[in-house]
């Protein structure tokens, strides 16, 4: 005899939808329906400060490299008025005439209290004169020698990088100017500036708090710096200065395991180049402050929403118990009296169920009056029938 195999049981569907459908409370309704409302309102809002975000940047972007542009322009102005002053110079009848003391003495004169030096190199490169000492003092050899014989070679004017300047024993840049002309040619006429005179164009546009900025020559020492960002002499730090290029906005450099946002300016003037840079973390800290605002704020909101959901679920729970006493007295034939109930829905089925208690209090009354009179006129009716059988018994 073959054994029938065991068969699976299968749930029924009404008893697995009554499952589904079981009551809950009205707390989990009201939660529900707090977190519809407000994770739409969050994920809005994250949206919202993202696209804030962005174009802070991009306000940000502007600004830099737009300083950036305007202390270059700067630094260009200054040196192109050196370049002016050289050409003017170059032609003075003094030295056209070899007449090198009354040419110091005049220039010595027009430049005093500008910060502004001029010196003289021969074709060996020895300083023949220079308006930071006494006339006649002793000659030194040129401190940037390769400059001025650029200068020389080319005819041109050539804009030197950071130097240490022979005679003065500071930090200097030359701007130099071949003479070609006169009875000292060939002569290489240069102004000397101390580096530091470079920072009030540095420090003249303001940038932004934890931004930085630094002039770097093309040998990648750094000219002149904001405070903080280095000295002059020193090699500049985030980047070799082959990489340093003119940007439309920001670049990124990675420099000793951190990440910086640069805005980058290339003089086609004097060769050096303006960088302008932040940490990464200064760019987006508005935007860490506007999430870390927004969570508190989420979390102070959702607490309220948790504590009037409560609140809300204490009102009904009490009111719909009191409804259920209301029902229950019903039932049993008790009079119901309506209740201010703080919700007015439960309030109106409070009204509903004391109409109702009147209706069955007064339908009670006259089905007591109904059953009295059907008791009587059964008594009657029983009685007449009772005559009617003596009667009878008697016929």
């Amino acid at each position: 005899m073959a054994s029938t195999p065991p068969t699976t049981p299968v749930a029924d569907p009404a008893s697995a939808g009554a499952a589904f459908r079981r009551p809950r409370s009205i707390a989990l309704y009201l939660f529900v329906l707090a977190l519809v409302a407000l994770v739409p309102a969050f994920a809005f809002s994250a949206i919202l400060l993202q696209r804030n975000n962005e174009a802070q940047e991009r306000v940000v972007e502007a600004l830099i490299t737009g300083s950036a542009r305007s202390i270059m322009q700067a630094v260009d102005r200054e040196v192109n008025a050196n370049i002016t002053t050289l050409k003017i110079l170059a032609t003075t009848p003094t030295l056209q005439n070899g007449d090198v003391e009354a040419f110091y003495d005049q220039v010595k004169k027009a430049l005093s209290g500008t910060k502004t030096y001029v010196y003289g190199l021969d074709k060996n490169m020895m300083v023949v004169f220079s308006t930071r000492q006494a006339y006649g003092a002793p000659s030194v050899k040129a401190a940037d020698p390769g400059s001025a014989q650029t200068a020389l070679s080319n005819n041109n004017i050539v804009v030197s990088g950071l130097v240490v300047g022979s005679v003065s024993g500071k930090k200097v840049f030359n701007v130099l100017q071949p003479v070609v002309t006169g009875k000292l040619a060939p002569l290489v006429l240069g102004i000397s500036r101390d580096v530091s005179t470079l920072e009030m164009p540095l420090l003249s546009d303001k940038l932004p708090k934890g931004w930085n900025v630094a002039m770097v020559d093309d040998t990648g020492t750094v000219i002149a710096a904001s405070d903080g960002a280095g000295a002059a002499g020193d090699g500049f730090a985030l980047a070799s200065v082959d990489q340093l290029a003119t940007t439309p906005g920001f670049v990124t450099l990675r420099s000793n395991g951190e990440i910086y946002q640069a805005a980058i300016r290339k003089s086609d003037l004097t060769g050096w180049t303006l960088v302008a840079w932040a940490p990464a973390s200064v760019i987006s800290a508005p935007l860490m402050d506007a999430v870390w605002s927004l969570a508190v704020g989420g979390l102070l909101l959702a607490a309220i929403v948790v504590l009037v959901v409560y609140w809300v679920t204490l009102q009904i729970g009490r009111s719909v118990r009191g409804l259920e006493g209301d029902a229950k007295r019903l039932g049993t034939g008790q009079p119901v009296t309506a209740k201010n109930y703080p919700i007015s829905e439960i309030a109106t089925v409070s009204s509903a169920l004391e109409e109702a208690s009147k209706r069955r209090q007064q339908a009670e009354v006259e089905v007591r009056f109904l059953m009295r009179e059907l008791a009587h006129r059964s008594k009657n009716q029983m009685t007449v029938i009772a005559a009617m059988a003596k009667q009878t018994a008697r016929g």
